[in-house]
């Protein structure tokens, strides 16, 4: 049975190693994107300055002890012609391939939108990859629409 929890640091490596992944990912899909050498270790730092933070959360789906998927998600203040308080981020997502199409991606969504309206947060964006249709098909089913495209050149 699937479980759907927050993260504590215990999970951190687990976590690192879906976000990873993630980042694997993206690197295949996408020619601009190159990791760093270190980029797992960069990971691992980053969550251990993240997990306590009030503003960042992250909640994990666990199968028999194994996680195997997670979402992040984190607080800032939106745009500043925005006439929203608060917004909420979600990034990081991913879902070993063997438990995705079982609905852990809306499990985990569910739980960081509730923790986001705890918050006080108006609105919610994500964000992933344009060749990523995988994502992008997921996103629109959980509800997301397209509002904005992130060009860039090197």
């Amino acid at each position: 049975m699937i479980k759907i929890r927050k993260a504590t640091k215990k999970d951190l490596a687990a976590i690192a190693d879906i976000w990873y992944k993630e980042e694997r990912l993206s690197e295949k899909l996408e020619s601009f994107y190159r990791l760093k050498k270190n980029a797992k270790k960069i990971i691992i730092n980053k969550l251990k300055k993240k997990i306590n933070k009030k503003d960042f959360i992250i909640f994990v789906a666990e199968d028999k002890g194994k996680i195997i998927a997670s979402f992040q998600g984190w607080i800032s203040k939106p745009y500043y012609l925005w006439d929203y308080d608060a917004i909420g981020h979600v990034g990081t997502v991913y879902v070993e391939r063997a438990y995705r199409k079982k609905g852990i991606a809306k499990k985990l969504l569910d739980e960081l939108i509730r923790w986001f309206k705890s918050k006080n947060v108006d609105a919610i964006d994500g964000y992933f990859l344009n060749k990523n249709k995988i994502a992008k098909k997921v996103w629109h089913k959980l509800g997301f629409k397209d509002v904005m495209v992130y060009c860039i050149k090197n």
